[in-house]
């Protein structure tokens, strides 16, 4: 099995840490922003040339094998919308993950505490009506897909203990290929686990539209093939 890690275009929220390295101005839920959406088209060509390279060195054949493929992304609009980019240019259903989020899940901060503060997010009806090409996962929370409270950093840990246990015992085994369609801090739990990484502080770079690949085999062996490849990217789309 392969997996395809992209993190998600230029967020409105990565534009205000790199103008003024603050969270002020932050939102729970950001967009994408012209420069992410541009990233992201950049990344979908990448993603077809990479797929189908992947399906003439395997099978022979430049003919679609899109029942192998699968196309995830999480229920965060910045993610949602950068996977509709790639799904609309490789021809997938965009499927919609409830554990690929990034860390601390939907929050605000509290005016006066300061401390973070679950929301509950879009309701089902209304990531319906805003993002229809989205196959919305079963059992999602009908007043809103997270609200609960901030996601503490041992569940995050578990969480992906979670993600990585069901993509070996669903898809490891034969020429499966999996895209997550997913967000820095996630990405950094995730290989942290993946990789059974000891130290916390470890941090693997993942830019805005990159991509990391990974091959999972049917026994459970790991292979970082590259890490936060973004040589597709133009120079003033590097963020």
């Amino acid at each position: 099995m392969k997996l395809v890690f992209v993190r998600h275009g230029q967020s409105e929220n990565n534009a205000i840490w790199a103008d003024q390295q603050s969270r002020e101005g932050r939102v729970a839920d950001p967009l994408i922003t012209e420069i992410g959406t541009q990233q992201m088209v950049y990344t979908a060509q990448f993603l077809d040339s990479f797929l189908s390279g992947e399906l003439v060195e395997n099978t022979g054949s430049n003919q679609p094998h899109n029942d192998r493929i699968f196309l995830f992304c999480s229920l965060m609009e910045r993610s949602i919308q950068s996977g509709e980019i790639i799904a609309q240019r490789l021809n997938l259903p965009l499927l919609g993950h409830p554990d690929i989020h990034e860390n601390g899940g939907l929050y605000e901060h509290d005016p006066i505490t300061d401390e973070p503060v679950g929301i509950p997010g879009m309701t089902k009806a209304e990531m319906k009506k805003k993002y229809p090409l989205l196959v919305q996962p079963q059992g999602m929370n009908p007043e809103g897909w997270w609200n609960r409270g901030y996601e503490a950093r041992e569940l995050r840990q578990e969480r992906a203990a979670r993600v990585i246990a069901d993509l070996k015992h669903k898809y490891a085994a034969g020429e499966n290929c999996l895209i997550f369609v997913s967000h820095g801090g996630f990405y950094n739990t995730f290989l942290r686990v993946l990789l059974e990484a000891d130290s916390a502080d470890a941090w693997f770079e993942l830019y805005n539209g990159a991509v990391t690949l990974i091959e999972i085999n049917a026994e459970g062996g790991v292979n970082l093939i590259y890490n936060n490849r973004f040589d597709f990217l133009p120079s003033g789309l590097i963020t």
